[in-house]
């Protein structure tokens, strides 16, 4: 028998909804945290709570509003006032059972976050009538359930689950005192049952702790087992000519990145690594001369990036570069010719291709290889895990190798890509040749009268916004467009860049600003990755609190790159604290030191739910510290001991492809 039939309140449909939240068994359950808590005790009245407050009052239903459906949601939505005065909206999804309590005239105790937007509103706020003994007190908890249980009935659930479930720990009990651990069985206590937020803060902590020794220790398993099935007998100097063909010199970093790779090639192990670089470090002249090795050593390559722009320019590159040495390069992208793309599906299956450079088309299901040896992804957290995955399934046992200059700190690599050797590139040109200023909203015109004057006597500049429509707020790509035309038109050329307009008018306005026919060049953020013009000295990004530091470190990169003095400046019309945020990118050029800035303001994330498929971690920011401790501690895990509870834990979570350090 299931063993969640034997918690209360447990039947078979019950069980089937918890199935589709990935609950399977006691350890999963205890593994489903809150993701929030609502603590009664504390809360505020309605009339004193502004937005985001929780708050509890006793609220006299005025009126009630026939149930109707948006979103593909059933609402049920009350309008009432508190005791002390307060008008309130209240409002419940997927809650059926909401309608057979809440009516006109109804006197109801409601608790939960407030939300101002023109009125007061309370979303899915928990409620009892005001009859009887007082229930809504103390601490409860609110999980992520889609509307598929009732929090009450999962409360119950998660409260039988603790008198009936022992967790184990596979964290030495040595280590526990060393680092003042509590029980992992007290803290799921906490997770779920807290006598404050405090704790329960704690509690969760602590389990995730033990989840990321726990997919730590079990990378760790399969690098130790994992065999590969390529075979690379060419020598790493084969690539030699290939190296000459290119532009430039190598820069040390670059060297020693082709060698870690042909050497792991060579090994008999199997390649499965992040070429991690701040922007301007190399990464695609070593990812180039990567499939040339794949080719000489007999198999294809596949190079997988995330916008046809960027893949244009790879296809491109690499023509260039490795055609006249016998290279037969393909390229195949959604919007490329049905001819085009027919040509190239035959190439590919027959072996008439050795290197295909193409955007998601590639891993369609009407692709086939006829050796495929090599996949590179470029800017690999633009694709999700099945994208990948369908790629690399078309070849036998394919190995990849995967590009990324989104900065990551070096703190949680570790953790987010354990099964990922991580190479590192130092940048080609130092970033200190960029110059990063904080501009507020009284100093736009200034800003713009400045880059205006320095691309009428040569210069190139992006103008970056954070949206394509226009809305008034003058932060929309076509509005700024339109705004800098006028004004502007006459003195300089200005072309348009966004995901919503053609191809062709795409190609057109890139090889305008490269050939320097355009000055500026007002555009999303499709210009993030790809867009590649070292003449370009001038960065302006409109609304720049409205992006993460990483992708204002990714914008920053694509100006300066020939090495020559540039500028980035960070325009933004919010408050001081916005501004202080910003200013770290201004005293910051390493891309790694700007992430370590970011974690320590924003945390982590939930970084660990997505790849564990239904673990429950929304909201559990791990301090530097904890991530660091789970490391360490992964190392001091008995695997023979635990050996079972790692190999589930990499059948359920698909933990494979793992290559050997």
């Amino acid at each position: 028998m299931d063993e969640l039939l034997s918690l209360k309140g447990v039947g078979e449909t019950t069980l089937r909804k918890l199935h589709e939240l990935n609950i399977f068994g006691l350890d999963d359950l205890a593994a489903f945290l809150p993701r929030d808590y609502m603590d009664f005790d504390s809360a505020l009245p309605l009339e004193k709570g502004e937005g985001g407050a929780f708050v509890l009052s006793e609220v006299t239903v005025k009126s009630v509003s026939k149930p109707f459906r948006k979103g593909g949601l059933s609402v049920y939505r009350a309008y009432g006032v508190s005791d002390g005065g307060a008008k309130v909206r209240l409002t419940w999804y997927n809650s059926p059972f909401v309608a057979k309590h809440i009516s006109e005239g109804v006197r109801v105790r409601v608790c939960g976050k407030l939300r101002v937007s023109g009125q007061k509103e309370l979303i899915n706020p928990a409620f009892e009538i005001c009859a009887g003994k007082v229930k809504l007190a103390g601490i409860r908890p609110i999980y992520p359930l889609k509307g598929l249980i009732p929090q009450t009935t999962m409360q119950k659930i998660a409260r039988d689950m603790l008198g009936k479930y022992t967790p184990e720990s596979i964290i030495p009990e040595s280590s526990h005192n060393k680092h003042s651990l509590m029980s992992l069985a007290e803290a799921v206590r906490a997770a779920h049952l807290p006598n404050s937020i405090r704790e329960a803060d704690e509690g969760r902590k602590r389990i995730a702790l033990e989840e990321l020794v726990k997919r730590i220790a079990a990378f760790k398993m399969v690098r130790e087992s994992e065999r590969r099935y390529n075979t690379y007998p060419q020598p790493a100097s084969c690539i030699d000519a290939a190296e000459r063909a290119l532009p430039f010199v190598l820069s040390a970093s670059q060297k020693a990145a082709v060698e870690k790779i042909t050497g792991v090639l060579r090994s008999g192990k199997p390649l499965n690594a992040m070429l991690a670089g701040d922007v301007g470090s190399g990464k695609t002249a070593v990812a180039m001369l990567s499939a040339y090795f794949a080719v000489k050593n007999g198999y294809q390559a596949a190079f997988m990036a995330p916008t046809e722009i960027l893949a244009v320019q790879h296809y491109n590159n690499f023509e260039k570069t490795l055609a006249p040495l016998g290279v037969r390069i393909a390229l195949l992208c959604g919007s490329s010719p049905v001819a085009d793309k027919r040509a190239v599906k035959c190439a590919l299956e027959s072996g008439g291709a050795d290197i295909v450079i193409g955007t998601q088309a590639l891993f369609s299901a009407g692709v086939a290889f006829n050796n495929l040896g090599l996949v590179i992804i470029d800017e690999q957290h633009r694709f999700g895990v099945a994208q990948r995955t369908a790629l690399i399934d078309k070849g036998r046992a394919v190995d990849t190798l995967t590009l990324s200059a989104t900065p990551i700190p070096r703190s949680l690599r570790l953790t987010m890509f354990g099964d990922i050797d991580i190479i590192h590139l130092e940048r080609r040109h130092p970033a200190d040749n960029i110059t990063t200023a904080v501009v507020p909203g009284r100093k736009r015109g200034d800003m713009l009268e400045y880059i205006v004057k320095e691309c009428e006597k040569g210069g190139r500049a992006f103008i970056v916004a954070p949206k394509i429509e226009e809305d008034g707020d003058g932060y929309a790509a076509e509005e700024l467009y339109s705004e800098l035309k006028s004004a502007f038109g006459k003195r300089v050329k200005i072309g348009l860049l966004h995901g919503r307009i053609s191809p062709s008018q795409k190609i057109a306005a890139i090889r305008g600003f490269e050939r320097g026919e355009i000055g500026i060049l007002v555009s999303t953020t499709v210009v993030e990755v790809g867009v590649d013009v070292p003449d370009a000295s001038i960065m302006a990004i409109m609304g720049a609190e409205r992006f993460g530091l990483a992708t204002l470190h990714q914008l920053r990169g694509r100006v300066g790159r020939n090495g020559g003095k540039a500028y980035c400046f960070l325009y933004t019309e919010k408050n001081p604290r916005e501004q202080a945020r910003l200013e770290i990118m201004a005293k910051e050029t390493d891309g790694l030191a700007v992430a370590e800035k970011d974690y320590e303001l924003r945390g982590a994330g939930d970084f660990l739910g997505e790849s564990q498929s239904g673990r429950g971690f929304a909201g559990v920011n791990l301090p530097v510290s904890l991530v660091n401790l789970a490391a360490s501690l992964a190392g001091e895990v008995d695997a023979v001991k635990y050996g079972e509870i790692l190999r589930d834990y990499i059948l359920r979570f698909g933990l494979r492809r793992i290559t050997l350090s």
